[in-house]
């Protein structure tokens, strides 16, 4: 991983992905599911914060009365607030992917 950082200072913001694709060929197979863990945490992290965000922006909008206060913008709350529920079922489907695909990581390295 030393080797790869160090190219991309030698290099500025360029990254090698020969040497990105040898170090990968270089990992155990445990140390590939932690890579893989790591980005499966990345992506259930996101995924929350975007319900929360879903969930707290339309609370925020009730609250503060932004379609009284702003009427210009009262279409685009609407739909916002329509659309709550699609954006919560397709967060809920990425997060059971993610964690289906977690589970069967963690099977692979045990079997």
């Amino acid at each position: 991983m030393k080797e790869i950082i160090d190219n991309i200072k030698k290099k500025g913001y360029s990254l090698d992905f020969i040497n990105l694709y040898e170090y990968l060929d270089r990992l155990t197979l445990l140390e590939e599911s932690a890579i893989i863990h790591i980005l499966i945490f990345i992506i259930i992290l996101l995924t929350i914060f975007e319900i929360i965000a879903t969930l707290f922006g339309i609370e925020i909008m009730n609250k503060l009365k932004l379609e009284k206060k702003y009427p210009s913008f009262a279409n685009i709350f609407k739909l916002r607030e329509q659309y709550k529920r699609f954006y919560l079922i397709w967060n809920f489907i990425i997060l059971i992917i993610v964690c289906m695909f977690g589970i069967g990581i963690n099977f692979l390295v045990l079997y």
